[in-house]
């Protein structure tokens, strides 16, 4: 082995050393942050003020793993759907903070250690779509959600991208919108991490966990953008397939001038 390489491995292994240190500060950070705001939950709960402790912890929790947005454009006042795209859990984390919006999530979700127990502190909206006797329910909780929340967020990719392009929508739960009368605004939203999207992109084979210690083990800040665009017009919320449609056809052109931007830039 050549002196270069031996100091190529050195240097490796303090990077990796110094990884699992952030890792480890971090892990403990987002435990004592998760008692305390456990604490503070039960307390706000005596006053019937419990739901205002779940997005200060997830803003907070998205603070601890590294990300700092930045919100472009402006949410509505009122009640809004968000229809977003997917890159990372750190778009929950982050979302939640900044916005306070609450989720629509896949019903296996529910079941999962710890991760589903404080979704349903959040009041998450669980879609069982392999159950097709419970649709008109799965709607009739769309909807409440939509009536008593200030914002509920719908991913329509199904799934996380690589966040330069975005995958086809699947519309089956804006059914909510079939026969809509008034209510909720839809406003698409874009989440885009710039030059650290390839570094926090869940995609591919890649497990949660293992995709969760790489991030909690990097260094630096993770800069996110929301970009909240306008909302959909009557005529694009006739149905579900036009409002979907809107929806991905705003989302790509604003990616497709950020990242021509970004190019032009390099």
């Amino acid at each position: 082995m050549s002196a270069a390489e031996a100091r190529d491995r050195v240097r490796e292994g303090r990077l990796r050393a110094t990884g699992r240190l952030r890792l480890a500060a971090r892990v403990t950070a987002l435990a004592g942050w998760l008692a305390a705001c456990l604490v503070a939950h039960g307390a706000a709960s005596l006053f019937g003020r419990g739901r205002l402790v779940p997005p200060v912890f997830l803003g907070g929790a998205a603070r601890i793993c590294r990300v700092r947005w930045q919100i472009v454009g402006e949410p509505a006042s009122e009640g809004a759907l968000f229809l977003a795209n997917h890159v990372s859990w750190l778009d929950i984390l982050a979302l939640a903070g900044a916005t306070g919006t609450t989720f629509v999530a896949k019903g296996d979700l529910r079941a999962a250690p710890v991760v589903g127990w404080l979704a349903s502190l959040h009041r998450t909206v669980f879609v069982e779509r392999d159950a097709r006797m419970t649709i008109a329910q799965q709607v009739a909780a769309f909807r409440h959600a939509l009536a008593t929340e200030r914002f509920l967020t719908l991913f329509p990719e199904g799934t996380t991208g690589d966040g330069h392009r975005l995958l086809p929508f699947k519309s089956a739960m804006l059914s909510v919108l079939d026969g809509r009368k008034g209510g909720a605004m839809v406003q698409p939203v874009l989440l885009d991490y710039g030059p650290a999207t390839d570094e926090i992109a869940w995609i591919g084979e890649e497990s949660g966990l293992g995709n969760a210690r790489r991030i909690l083990a990097g260094a630096g800040a993770i800069p996110l953008t929301i970009h909240v665009l306008e909302p959909l017009g009557a005529g694009e919320l006739c149905d579900r397939k036009r409002a979907a449609a809107a929806a991905h056809r705003q989302l790509s052109d604003r990616l497709a001038r950020l990242r021509g931007a970004a190019a032009t830039e390099r």
